[in-house]
């Protein structure tokens, strides 16, 4: 995680963003500082990284890029204004005793944010943040056996993780309208339980939920029909506030790099 005390919204590359909408800084510190802690009550080491003044969305440690054994896929990002973040990440990484790897600078892509591991295939989305011929150097990197190309076309959708979110590997929540009929297709055939979000839950972030084991960890603008839907399955629902960070475009999966 990246500690919250330089978030804020100074300017607009998404439908959330709106700089005349203020972030109140305390709660916005209040809201991580409880997600953050309590994630440390399951028994998860929680690493947290110095943010910077200068990098007011770096709070978004889930696009920083993609952890395979020791080598960290460094993120490429598509808005010139999170682009400076990257060094930020390779810095801290390397100091950190990881081996920061790029890939090709004219190619976007945002890390585990746009990219899902699930039964031994990679979901790769394209589209609006990610170039999907960038998806070529990450295979190689990855070691993947099998890929699934998905593309994301709606602003609202533009990170996989915003979208779709693995519980397990038989089990996954998603928003249909944010896929083709092709993905959708693809995913119900593929995956075991699929559970359908509304557009109303993905656009509270219904669908960027961080998992440990059981534990949904979740935003709690969601709906009691989708909380009953995933608690239907054996997986217990938690709720955080993020209210500061949709502010933004992010909820509580898009605070966290997991390192594992």
């Amino acid at each position: 995680m990246v500690d919250p005390y330089n978030f804020d919204v100074k300017y607009s590359i998404n439908p959330w963003m709106n700089t005349e909408i203020k972030v109140d800084k305390k709660s916005a510190i209040a809201q991580w500082e409880n997600l953050k802690n309590y994630i440390i009550t399951l028994g998860v080491e929680v690493v947290v990284m110095d943010s910077s003044p200068l990098q007011p969305d770096i709070v978004f440690a889930a696009n920083a890029g993609k952890l395979i054994g020791n080598k960290f896929i460094l993120s490429n990002f598509k808005d010139k204004e999170r682009k400076e973040e990257k060094a930020l990440f390779r810095n801290w990484f390397s100091a950190s005793n990881y081996k920061p790897v790029s890939i090709s600078e004219n190619l976007t892509w945002e890390g585990e944010a746009c990219t899902i591991e699930i039964k031994e295939t990679l979901l790769c989305s394209y589209g609006y943040r990610s170039d999907r011929d960038s998806y070529n150097e990450i295979c190689k990197l990855w070691k993947t056996k099998k890929t699934k190309f998905v593309y994301l076309s709606d602003p609202y959708f533009y990170h996989l993780d915003v979208c779709f979110c693995k519980l397990n590997n038989d089990t996954a929540i998603y928003c249909p309208l944010a896929f083709t009929a092709k993905d959708r297709e693809w995913l119900e055939k593929n995956i075991k339980n699929l559970i359908p979000v509304s557009l109303d839950d993905a656009l509270n972030f219904g669908c960027n939920a961080f998992v440990v084991e059981n534990k949904v960890l979740i935003s709690d603008q969601i709906s009691e029909s989708l909380v009953e839907m995933i608690q239907s399955l054996n997986f217990q629902v938690i709720k955080f506030e993020v209210s500061e960070y949709i502010k933004a475009g992010g909820g509580v999966k898009c605070l966290i790099c997991t390192l594992d």
